[in-house]
């Protein structure tokens, strides 16, 4: 499907400049939806991963959408919630051992029938539901993307967000294959513009942003200074609590990071991260599996009480806190001439020509390329 076609209503309007496909789409903060209530019950649903198999991946795949049906009945059964979110990838896990080939076997298209079937989900409950997947695009054959899906109460698909960037330089020989926007950005800017980049959907129940990028402070930056009121965020495994509530603390937006649950039986599990599996203990760099909300001011509201499964419901109150939000206070002209002569390592477009195979040769795209920075 079009990516144009997915922008539905007044709903999508602040997303519809972006689409015109002539790369000189404005920055500027977009006018604001009419909010439809003061305060916005959400519930962050911490849910395990089922691995599926590549030899024959649809049963796992079914069971999985299967399991999120069951529990968006179980979170609205639990109390009525007018948000609904999935963590990064509940319909697939993720694993380095597959290939390309593999994985293009688990993606969804948006809309496809995983897509349908959870719209009719938010129909039923009138919510907005949010969910990560991997997809596929035929405007972009071969490749597949990271994104997070975010469904309006009508069943619409409101937006479609890329992950903006995958963590480079991190695994020794290995990089992610996924397609994101820095790794096509030249091509990407001329299909949709610059303000595809920084995607802020305006929504009937706040400005939403959501990203599964981890410690790249200036993304979320650019969330704020573009009017997010809501930031969805996502992880697979663990994150750094001082990640979310610093961007929260220096943007003034709320923050909402769901992880996926680890179930008893998890073979590797919580060992990877504390040896002894015991996720009570604080670490130096602030891991935490534990799906949390972060107000305005950076603190934690409220957090899951262990990595097992369950919902974390939060009331926020929406319309108070867009009353009473400031601009991004940010003196960009200390900065200008800095941000102008620095030179990153990595450069962008990497994917453009050629899409890896497995996540090694991801790596050979990626290095050859490497800058030292200035």
């Amino acid at each position: 499907m079009d990516r144009r076609e997915w922008v539905k209503g007044a709903m999508g309007l602040s997303i519809a400049a972006g689409l015109a496909g002539t790369g000189e789409a404005s920055t500027a903060v977009a006018k604001d939806s009419p909010l439809a209530l003061q305060t916005l019950r959400a519930a962050l649903v911490q849910t395990r991963i089922g691995l599926p198999d590549p030899a024959n991946p649809q049963p796992v795949l079914r069971s999985n959408l299967a399991h999120m049906l069951e529990w968006l009945d179980r979170t609205q059964a639990e109390r009525r919630h007018d948000l609904v979110m999935f963590h990064e990838l509940p319909l697939t896990g993720l694993s380095f051992s597959w290939p390309r080939s593999t994985v293009q076997k688990l993606c969804i298209e948006v809309p496809g029938p995983e897509v349908q079937a959870i719209a009719a989900k938010a129909r039923q409950y009138r919510c907005h539901v949010t969910f990560g997947a991997y997809i596929v695009d035929r405007d972009w054959p071969n490749h597949f993307m990271l994104a997070i899906i975010i469904l309006g109460p009508d069943g619409q698909v409101i937006d479609v967000q890329w992950k903006a960037r995958n963590i480079m330089g991190a695994f020794g020989n290995m990089e992610l294959m996924t397609t994101t926007i820095f790794n096509v950005l030249d091509r990407y800017v001329e299909m949709y513009g610059w303000d595809r980049v920084i995607p802020v959907a305006r929504t009937t129940i706040g400005n939403i942003a959501a990203s599964s990028v981890q410690l790249e402070p200036e993304l979320y930056r650019a969330y704020g200074m573009k009017g997010a009121e809501l930031v969805l965020r996502v992880a697979t495994g663990r994150y750094r609590m001082a990640d979310v509530q610093g961007a929260s603390l220096h943007n003034g937006y709320w923050s909402m990071m769901v992880n996926n649950a680890y179930l008893p039986d998890d073979p590797q599990g919580l060992r990877r991260y504390w040896p002894d599996g015991d996720w009570r203990k604080p670490t130096a760099d602030s891991t935490t599996v534990l799906s949390t909300v972060v107000d305005a001011q950076g603190n934690i509201v409220v957090q899951a009480t262990s990595p097992e499964e369950q919902i974390v419901s939060v009331e926020i109150p929406i319309a108070a806190h867009r009353a009473a939000r400031r601009p991004t206070v940010m003196h960009k002209e200390l900065y200008d001439r800095q941000w102008r002569e620095f030179v990153g390592p990595y450069p962008p477009g990497a994917f453009i020509a050629k899409q890896p195979a497995t996540v090694q040769d991801a790596a050979t795209l990626i290095n050859p390329g490497l800058r030292r920075p200035r």
